[in-house]
């Protein structure tokens, strides 16, 4: 949900930006838990399909819209015909992806003549900009412990670069904006606490980040910080 309304806005002036048809078949691929695909039905005014390699995933999103039209399936290899969708895209997924420009084409063979693709939101974490010192050093705890979950840190400034290698047209791509308090809520605190203990667990003890995020928290409520990661959206044509 977070994340889902971090690009809510960047999403509405992407989709502002394509020519869609009047009755546009609209896909998801790594669809997840369904919040994107409930939010983009909302901003088009039209059903959306979700693919998710998930089996979890897709019972999750079926138990809490039992109308969603979803497809349990690899987005490398879909079963899906050519042509068929006129906008293909996806959030947060290429950053977990080995080879992204492989499910690109793939998005692309499924994506009709003169549809479009939308990488709607790829991090960078190298370019991570984090203040003061303790604030940098849990960011940088966070990256070492996303690179050994395989995630590629540096995924949103290749994200228009990898369109273009997949045989896309009409390239476009930019950065969302941030706009934040100084100080945060508590609510807000105990979500980026959440998504942080989330991404540290696989690296650290239970013991450890505790340690860590103690002062952090103190830190957030008292004085407040700065954290900045660029999120990159690329939308390309198909040719």
């Amino acid at each position: 949900m977070q994340q889902s309304n971090w690009t809510l806005e960047a999403r509405s002036f992407i989709l502002n930006s394509l020519k869609l048809p009047q009755n546009p078949k609209l896909l998801e691929i790594g669809s997840g838990t369904g919040v994107i695909l409930k939010q983009m039905e909302n901003l088009t005014g039209h059903k959306c399909v979700g693919l998710d390699i998930n089996w979890k995933n897709i019972k999750y999103n079926k138990e809490n819209n039992p109308n969603q039209d979803l497809l349990l399936a690899d987005g490398h290899f879909t079963p899906l015909r050519p042509n068929s969708f006129d906008l293909v895209f996806c959030h947060y997924l290429l950053l977990w992806i080995k080879d992204p420009t492989v499910l690109l084409r793939e998005m692309r063979r499924i994506t009709k003549i003169q549809g479009w693709i939308c990488c709607f939101a790829e991090p960078d974490y190298i370019a991570r900009i984090d203040f003061p010192k303790m604030v940098q050093q849990i960011g940088q705890k966070q990256n070492i412990a996303l690179r050994e979950q395989l995630v590629r840190l540096d995924t949103g400034r290749q994200v228009a670069n990898w369109m273009r290698e997949s045989g896309l047209i009409n390239v476009h791509w930019g950065i969302l904006g941030s706009h934040q308090t100084l100080r945060k809520g508590s609510g807000e605190i105990q979500t980026e606490l959440d998504v942080l203990i989330n991404d540290l667990k696989m690296t650290y003890s239970k013991e450890e980040i505790e340690i860590l995020l103690s002062d952090y928290s103190r830190n957030l409520i008292n004085e407040g910080s700065i954290s900045f990661i660029p999120t990159f959206y690329a939308y390309a044509q198909n040719a």
